[in-house]
This record gives structure tokens, sequence and C-alpha cells, in this order.
């Protein structure tokens, strides 16, 4: 058997301490390494070590440390630790972006570029995916190849040849040298069988995508100019009685342009004021998209059966992924299928050493030991080498049952778009070293002429909101801690109640260094309040009664004293079958809390006394209708505040109230009263809506309903105080409106020596607690004006992330400015020269200004003699 250990060229077997020579390959882009003992003379830092026997390379790479082990005399070993050859590849930094190339292309562009010539191609395979866009900031080689490999589902490494792999892991795996059965030469063959981590059933919880168009029509009463949605809309249009109409964006789109606005915060449409209100009767037809939630699940089904068989059950175990950058269901499906095909059956390990030669990690490994109860295929993941003997070499192979080191081919969807939506905009600074070379060996003479062109002058600089704007942003329970809290206590991201009594957190922000304010604005998330709040003081066309066309059947208002608000609906000579024609989406994480107030007044002599209170469930369609047993049907809704519940003359009003949460694919459809043990709905409701029944069934009754009410149980507050002398005296408590602006800030009022008191209050019933969410209160100073230097401006994004919303406003005085408009980060616009702009942004950006061509006046150059 010829060896040999070749360190820097030269071969120093004879130097190398055999018994401590350990060689560990691991799969494909995970760096193998070497380390062995030598005596006397220690290798250098970076010296090459290549390790042959009988002709076959086991191992090439770089030495990466070297330390004194043990000295005894004038006899010094050395502990040598070595990396394959991607020590060497990750030598320079990548500053690139691609797009629209294959990654087979990117990744040869890279080594002929950053691989020092010292690096091959020849097995890199082609018809890789086409990569769309991606961007490398300074990154190493093989952080830049990885990150290609995970995006198409493709697997890389460098070989001891210093040549890179780059191929799909699916189109070929090699065998293993042999199959191991009783007759085989191994020793020690350890096998374990590891359920932790199991799931056959993986429900994929995604972010938000856009729905299918959705039609929603209004009919005008000839008095409302402002029409609430039911959601926030996206690339809405409207049309009245067929008509189109041209709808803007409030407080972007200047009003004397557009008949209608939009605001997609608070989900209405208003008209413009020089818009004339639409005719009674008039058809407002509304079709936009709006977000749903990206929710789906996958199954092994194959697993589920195998470890029925033998745990017995159904042999279901359940997991969830939480990823809000997967935003369309098949990059939710693909997720869950990459987590299935890791996870759905038993991890299995092993190991064993042999001294047969030819293993190398990603060989597919068969074991025939039915005798062990091992009869399958497993991936070898790590082989470790070392000699025996001077002429026999043992192998110590593991091996598991995950194909742990190949990727999931589906995983490329998913790599895909996170990759696109962290890189959408990018400045690269790029330096270039080179040597230019001039010689001149000649006198040349050349005519003075005009030049064809004129110079150009450009200047940038920084926007910083944080230096203009008071921006507080309170989503975090650290966040949520600070301050004056009385009653409230932060936890989960949330301020909530600590008892049943109100509570209250007060805090104090320094607006002093804003100067003169421009705009405000206030907002938050709750899990309190109204959804729908009916008192019925006139009759309502949201309510809609199935039975309306009842002979003898009447329904109005009736003045009542003792009713709620003095009035109350009144259902007389028929049945009342009534739901709320609107659609509040569904979110099972809350609570929600549905009651009524109803009484008899005349019992029926025909049919029955019997009322019904609930919620009806809708699919996410927004039309099909979910109910107790999932049919498209108005009946067996979910009665959890009354379910068939008797009412008699004499026995007066009755109150009646049930709780909802979550999701169920098993109901039982009775009250619920207890909040603690509300009723869910079924498992595809994407919206809810109140419903009631009273006279039923077909009786001749009266009836009278004071109030229906859909919320959240408990109330959420905000309000401001401010105080212009640094806090020696206050205004007093200003209530706030969700989305609104903070009252008292006025545009141009002095703020150089002001304080904000914000008081954030929680109160509750027996009910159950409120709970405050993200919020986001901005003061905007007033802006400096940048004088311009040219006609074209454009802006860049600093900090990672969604691109942020920038707007601008121009001038041509520096007194008079244009209205607030917004422009994409990227995108050239035109600005007054001379002239001056402003703008505004939640994040810090970079904006530029530079000259149209010939925005220049006068010659800047004549001419140009060369001599």
């Amino acid at each position: 058997m010829t060896e040999q250990i070749l360190i820097a060229g030269v071969n120093r077997i004879h130097n190398v301490l055999l018994e401590d020579l350990t060689i560990e390959q691991v799969l494909t882009h995970m760096v193998d390494t070497c380390s062995f003992c030598i005596k006397n003379q220690p290798p250098g830092e970076g010296d090459e070590v290549i390790i042959e026997v009988d002709g076959t390379r086991f191992f090439g790479g770089i030495v990466d440390s070297v330390r004194l082990k043990r000295s005894a005399g004038t006899l010094n070993i050395w502990q040598v630790g070595c990396q394959d050859y991607t020590y060497q590849l990750n030598r320079r930094l990548v500053v690139e972006t691609y797009e629209n190339r294959t990654a087979d292309w990117i990744v040869k562009d890279i080594l002929l570029k950053y691989g020092q010539e010292m690096f091959t191609s020849t097995n890199i395979q082609a018809g890789a995916p086409t990569v769309e866009y991606i961007c490398f900031d300074y990154l190493l080689p093989s952080e830049c190849i990885k990150k290609l490999a995970d995006y198409c589902g493709w697997e890389w490494y460098v070989d001891y040849y210093r040549d890179v792999w780059f191929f799909d892991p699916i189109a070929g795996t090699q065998q293993a040298p042999v199959t191991i059965t009783s007759e085989t030469e191994i020793r020690n063959l350890a096998h374990r069988l590891d359920t932790q981590g199991l799931r056959n059933r993986v429900y994929i919880k995604g972010g938000t995508m856009l729905s299918d168009p959705f039609t929603y029509e209004v009919k005008s009463d000839g008095n409302s100019r402002i029409w609430t949605l039911p959601h926030k809309p996206h690339n809405l249009s409207l049309a009245i009685s067929g008509s189109p109409v041209i709808v803007g964006i409030e407080n972007v789109t200047e009003e004397a342009t557009v008949g209608y606005l939009m605001n997609y915060q608070d989900k209405y449409v208003k008209s413009s004021s020089q818009t004339a209100t639409p005719a009674d009767g008039a058809t407002l037809t509304f079709t936009y998209q709006y977000d749903i939630n990206v929710i789906s699940m996958v199954d092994d089904f194959e697993s589920q059966a195998a470890i029925a068989s033998v745990q017995g059950g159904d042999g279901v175990y359940e997991h969830v992924i939480h990823d809000t950058s997967l935003t369309t269901i098949e990059a939710a499906e693909a997720a869950g299928m990459a987590d299935l095909r890791n996870n759905a059956n038993p991890r299995i390990r092993g190991s064993f050493e042999t001294e047969i030669p030819g293993w190398v990690p990603g060989q597919l490994l068969a074991i025939d030991l039915p005798n062990r109860g091992i009869q399958n295929a497993f991936l070898v993941q790590k082989v470790s080498i070392s000699p025996l003997t001077p002429t026999v070499w043992t192998f110590q192979v593991e091996y598991g049952g995950r194909l742990i080191g190949i990727p999931d081919f589906l995983q490329a969807i998913v790599s895909a778009q996170q990759t696109q939506t962290s890189t959408e905009t990018q400045l690269l600074n790029k330096f270039i070293y080179d040597q230019d070379l001039f010689k001149v060996t000649d006198e040349l003479v050349v005519n003075q002429v005009e030049l064809p062109f004129k110079t150009e002058k450009s200047v940038s600089g920084i926007f910083d909101p944080n230096r203009t704007d008071l921006i507080y942003r309170v989503d975090s329970t650290v966040e949520f801690q600070q301050g004056q809290l009385a009653g409230v206590t932060a936890s989960n991201g949330s301020l909530t109640l600590t008892s049943q009594q109100p509570g209250n957190r007060v805090i104090t922000l320094d607006l002093s260094r804003l100067g003169a304010a421009d705009q405000t604005k206030i907002s938050w998330d709750a899990m309190a309040g109204s959804l729908v709040d009916e008192p019925f003081n006139a009759m309502n066309p949201r309510w809609v009664n199935l039975y309306a066309s009842t002979p003898g059947l009447t329904t109005f208002i009736l003045n009542e004293p003792t009713a709620t608000d003095g009035r109350c609906l009144r259902v007389s000579g028929g049945m009342g079958w009534f739901y709320w024609n609107g659609l509040i989406p569904y979110q099972p994480d809350r609570l929600y809390v549905i009651k009524a107030r109803f009484r008899q007044t005349v019992d029926p002599t025909v049919g029955g006394p019997n009322c019904y209170l609930g919620v009806e469930g809708v699919a996410a369609d927004g039309v099909t209708l979910v109910n107790t047993v999932s049919s498209n049907n108005h009946s067996s809704q979910y009665y959890y505040g009354a379910s068939g519940t008797a009412l008699t003359a004499t026995g007066g009003w009755q109150t009646f109230i049930g709780y909802i949460r979550g999701y169920s694919s098993t109901i039982n459809n009775t009250p619920t009263s207890n909040p603690n043990s509300p009723g869910p709905m079924q498992n595809n409701v994407a919206y809810i809506r109140p419903m009631f029944i009273v006279n039923y069934a077909d009786g001749n009754g009266t009836a009278d309903i004071d109030y229906v009410v859909l919320e959240y149980p408990g109330d959420v507050t905000v309000e401001t105080n401010l105080s212009q002398n640094g806090g020696a005296t206050w205004t007093g408590w200003q209530p706030t409106v969700n989305g609104g602006s903070i009252s008292g800030i006025t545009q141009g009022l002095n703020l150089s020596n002001a304080k904000l008191q914000v008081r954030q209050s929680l109160s509750t019933d027996i009910q159950g607690l409120p709970r405050l969410d993200n919020f986001n209160l901005t003061v905007e100073g007033a802006r400096e004006p940048i004088s311009t230097i040219g006609s074209l401006f454009h802006v860049l994004p600093i900090d990672a992330g969604p691109l942020p919303r920038v707007q601008i406003s121009t001038s041509t005085d520096g007194i008079t400015f244009s209205p607030w408009t917004t422009i994409q980060p990227g995108v050239t616009v035109e600005v007054p020269y001379p002239g001056y702009v402003k703008l505004k942004s939640r994040a810090r950006i970079q904006y530029f200004n530079s000259k149209m061509p010939y925005d220049e006046t006068g010659v800047v150059c004549d001419g140009v003699v060369v001599s």
C-alpha cells in the first residue's frame, strides 16, 4: 500500500504520528476537517495538506491551526488542524448583483471573478433554476453559493482537487460500497430510533395575500356621503349605477382632481367636496381585493398509517409553522411539505466501524439485518478515517434515516420568496483595483472645437425622520412596561388589566426638539369595543328578515320607556328571522360576546314563542354560509346566546349573552354564557355576523328587541394632555380617535418647550378583559426645505426591510408648497429647478438631486487642446 502525506508539496508521512491522524468527511457543503500530530518541524498555517492512499485522495485542504502539544527534551510534538479547500475559496468577498440568471451561471461567474484562478468548475451542473434577483453585499463566496443552493434546492461542495460541485441532489445518489448483511465485516453496530420532533400533519400559518376581486354593493339613501367597507381595500374601483368614477386616496390625491376618496386604514370611501351626493336608490358598486390570511395544511398519510399500525389510534402527530414571509398558498404548502420530508418519520441514527474502503458522505446504505429488525436504506452522513495500522485504515461510518444535508426541492419556492422580500432595493459600493498604463510617443495637435455636451452636477443627502419627527411605537412587553402603570400590566406584547377594576398607563413624551408642528397621527389595535351595536332607534336596512314576506307580519320601531334607549324593534304577527348584512373578519384567538335583550308582549295563539340569538358563519368568499354542520344554510347556525328559549308575556325583558372563540370541527350548539367556556366556530369560517329569531316557529305573537350587540369584552380609550411650558401647566385630558390626529397640536404650533402625556385606559365588566396592542403615535416637525440644483430627484432606502412610504412636497419660491405626493424609492421624478423640496418618511432614506441635460446655463468649457 502506497501512502503519502504531502505538506507544502513534501511527503512527511514518516514524521506524522499515525495513531493521532483523523479525517472527518461530512455531507456536501459542510467543511471536511483533518487533524494529526507531527514531530520536529511544524508546518505553517496556510500550508497545503494532501493525504493519498494507493492513488485515492482521502483529504486535500489547508492548515488552519498549529500548536505545541507536548515536548520531551529536543523532541517537539505539534497538533495540526486542517480544513478542506473551502478555506482558500473564502479569501475574497463577493460584491455583486444578479438578475434573471441561472444559478449555475452565477456560480461560474463568482468563481471566475473571485476564485483567484485556483478553482475549476468542471462539476457545476447545467440547468439550474433562474434566479430573478439576488444581491451579495460583501459575502464570502461559500455563503453566496450556499444562498444559491438554498434558492433552488440544490447542493454544493469543494472537492479535494479544488473543483467546485454544484448539483441537483435528486438527480443521482451514489450507492455505498457494500450492503450490510450478517456476513459483512463490520463491528460495533449501533442503531437507535428517536421519535422526538415527529410530525405527520403540519399546519402552516403564513402572512397575508390578496383575495380574488370582491364586489360590495350599497344603495344610496340620497344623504350619505361616506360609505364604510367590510375590509381594507386594495385596487379599488367604484361604479355608480353602472358608470365608473375616479377614486383617489385620501391625504395623498388632490381632492379637486377626483370624484371620490378612499381611506384604506379606516375602510371607507367618501365623496369629494365638489362631488354631488348620489341620488336616492342609486347603486354604488365597489370592486376591490382585501387581505386574507395564508393558512394551509399538509399530511403524510403513509406515515400516519404506519404509526397507527404500531401505536394505535389515527397515528397523527400535529405541528404548526408560523412564518409571515409565506404570502402564497403554494409557498405555504411547499414549506409544509419540506417540514414533513424531514420530520414525518421517526429519526434513525446509527454507526459502525469497518476496514472496507470506499465510504463517502451522501451515499445510500442498504442494511438487511432481519434478526435485528433493520431492513431499510439510510444516508451516510459522516465518515471518520484513521489508520488502524500503517497499511490498514479504519472507517467509522455514521448514517441516518433523514436526508439531512440534501435540501427539499420544494424549499426553492420558499427560499426564492424570502430572498426577494429582503433585497428588493440595495445600494452596493464596490471597489475595483487595476492598473492603467499610458504612454505618449508623439506630438498630437487637435483644433479647438465646441463640445457637444454640457457638464452635469448632482448632490445627495440623508433624510432621518428621527431628527425631525417624534415616532413613538409600542408593540412589545418591555415597551408597554415603561411609564406609570396603575391596575394594568404588560404581557405577551400587550397591555392588559390586572383585575376586574379599571386601570391605565401614562407616558410623558418630550416634543421640544421638533420646533414647529406639522401633522400628527395616533393609532392602536385593541381587543375591546363594539363590532355591531344596534340600539334599534330607527329601522336599519343592514338587518335582513328572511321571513319579511310572511302575510300579517309587521315590523316597526316602537317608543318604549322601558327600553334601554327609549325605543325598540317590534315584530308582530309572524316570525322574525334576522341577520346583519355585513362581514366581520373572524379571528379565532380573540374572545367575542353576543348580547341582546328580548321580551314577549303578546303570546302566540298559533306557533311558538321561542327565541334564538347567536352569529352566522361565512366562508372566505364572503358569500357561502358555514353553519354548525358545515352546510350553506341560514339554519343550524351558532346559537350561543339563546337556543330555543321560550318567551312569555308575563316574563318581561330578558337579557341573553354568549361567548365565542376558537375553531372546532365538532360543535355543541348550546348557549355559552361562561367566558371561560366559549363556543367555537367551524374550521372554515372566515367571517361572522349577528343573528336572532323571535316568534319561532311560525308564531303569531308579538316580540320586542331592545338591542343586539356583538363586541370584544371591555373597553379601551386613549387620551392626550399637552403642555407648552415644559410641564408647568397642562391643557387637560382630551379624547383621541383611533387613526386620527392629536388634539391641540395644530400645524405651525411652537413645540420648542412642549411635552405630551398619553393615557391608555382599560376597563371591563364581568365578561372579560380587554387588550391594547401596536400603539403608534407620530408628531411631525416642520421640514426644512431642500434647495434643488437640478430637475431630477429620487430616493433610496438606507435600512433593510420593506420599502418605506416616501412623500414629497415641492415649491418654486420656498414659501408655497404643493400637497404631499407619494413617490416610489428608486424612481426618478421631476422637481422645480430652481426650487425647493420637502420630504416625509418613517424610515431613513438617501435623496439624490441631479440636472437634466442642458439644465446648466452658460458655457462651462469651450474646447480642449491636446499636444
